[in-house]
């Protein structure tokens, strides 16, 4: 009878450690490809001279994926500035990802933001 009363005693405590995160072991969040990918890229790119001389600005939204040979296909991009979307599709096609883990056929969105300072 004092078995039974203990069952859900634990069962409450188990419950309890388990919603309050006191199992949780890991000491830093651990960046995913698509985190590693972005930064790889968003390094590679330089501001386009023809759009620095025009004083151009602006956003370009892209979606793409990356093939076997670490290869960015560009499926969809919008900007509100074509020269500036055309610069960064001869930019993102000289890229290679390689190195990084990536997931086959997998949509990845970027967003590149061109602003003089």
């Amino acid at each position: 009878m004092k078995t039974m009363n203990v069952i859900p005693a634990l069962f409450l405590a188990l419950i309890f450690v388990c919603l309050s995160g006191a199992p949780s072991f890991a000491s830093e969040p651990v960046a995913n490809a698509s985190d590693n990918l972005q930064k790889m890229i968003k390094s590679s790119i330089k501001y386009p001279e023809n759009a620095l001389k025009n004083a151009c600005a602006g956003t370009v939204d892209l979606v793409f994926t990356v093939n076997e040979d670490g290869q960015l296909n560009i499926e969809e991009i919008w900007s509100d500035n074509k020269e500036l979307s055309d610069c960064l599709k001869k930019q993102l096609a000289t890229i290679c990802c390689k190195g990084i883990k990536t997931l086959p056929n997998q949509h990845y969105a970027l967003t590149v933001t061109f602003k003089l300072v």
